[in-house]
């Protein structure tokens, strides 16, 4: 409104009839805040305008109203007292318009994905998304378990004359099983370093392609970092440990005989994994295949009427 000019004590009209005299200027809001606005009025300016009655009007709408409960306290206790309390004053009020209103409580985190009553301050994220990507994200690594563990079964009979021979040489299955899960652990590792690395080269493309603040980073959540833990050690685990009690279980005699045989129980877990990798690929698909067709129903249908007129 002002160019380069101080703003600082100008006057606003508003409606040719309003005049408002600025008297602070607050830095941009955070990104991931929900609260959006542009102006903020004070309090004592709405009263001046609307009149004493606004400060107990339980009738007017566009307030929002913020609770900091002492430490300690239960909030469905809260919300039991609050309940009978909105009762007591809707017949006290006795307005139409105000008596099938009910009033929740809810924690300031959970506003944004599993909040959706009228009149929000801001268009809300979807919960329920972000949940079925997160289940989509497990399956892919689930994905990749099965595929790392069946490689690693299927190449484990040309590695089978090296358990042999270190067995001869007096290594025991606790040293063959440690072998193994470092090197499950070195190449989780090695994955992981370049998944963060994809992930910090492609996050400009993905702020814009999704509206995130580019300056929201995922690298400052400390459970971003707890989840990333908990699944290379879990990769570790399950990549490393069956193949490492299998090629451990080898008997050298066997091995350096050349006399080893198919495992049955290994083929046949081979054979579980790729079904059940298959399965999850054909359910992905399909469920990416519905939304694609849901949403083009929704773009293209025709909506009986020239909304752009």
């Amino acid at each position: 409104y002002f160019g380069d000019e101080d703003p600082m004590g100008k006057v606003l009209r508003h409606n040719g009839a309003w005049d408002y005299k600025i008297t602070g200027v607050l830095a941009d809001l955070p990104k991931n805040s929900h609260l959006e606005f542009d102006i903020l009025l004070s309090w004592a300016t709405v009263r001046s305008r609307y009149g004493e009655k606004i400060d107990n009007s339980w009738v007017v709408w566009g307030v929002w109203t913020y609770v900091l409960l002492k430490p300690g306290t239960d909030p469905q206790a809260v919300q039991a007292k609050l309940t009978e309390f909105i009762k007591v004053k809707q017949k006290e009020i006795n307005q139409p318009e105000s008596f099938w209103e009910q009033y929740h409580i809810q924690p300031l985190k959970d506003i944004h994905l599993n909040s959706a009553y009228v009149y929000e301050s801001a268009e809300n994220g979807s919960g329920n998304a972000v949940r079925l990507l997160m289940i989509v994200a497990a399956f892919i690594v689930v994905i990749a378990w099965c595929n790392y563990i069946n490689l690693s079964t299927a190449l484990g009979a040309g590695r089978a004359k090296e358990v042999g021979v270190r067995k001869v040489a007096g290594a025991d299955r606790r040293h063959l099983i440690r072998q193994f899960l470092v090197e499950a652990g070195l190449v989780n590792a090695a994955a992981t370093g370049l998944a963060v690395l994809l992930v910090q080269l492609s996050l400009s493309a993905f702020s814009r392609l999704t509206g995130t603040p580019p300056e929201f980073i995922i690298w400052h959540n400390i459970w971003f970092w707890a989840a990333l833990l908990a699944v290379y050690i879990g990769g570790i685990f399950l990549d490393g440990i069956y193949p490492a009690f299998v090629l451990s279980g080898f008997q050298p005699a066997a091995v350096l005989r050349e006399k080893l045989g198919p495992s049955s129980r290994g083929a046949l877990l081979r054979k579980g994994l790729v079904v059940f990798q298959f399965m999850i690929s054909a359910a992905l698909i399909a469920g990416t295949f519905t939304v694609y067709k849901q949403i083009s129903y929704m773009t293209g249908s025709d909506l009986g009427l020239d909304y752009r007129q």
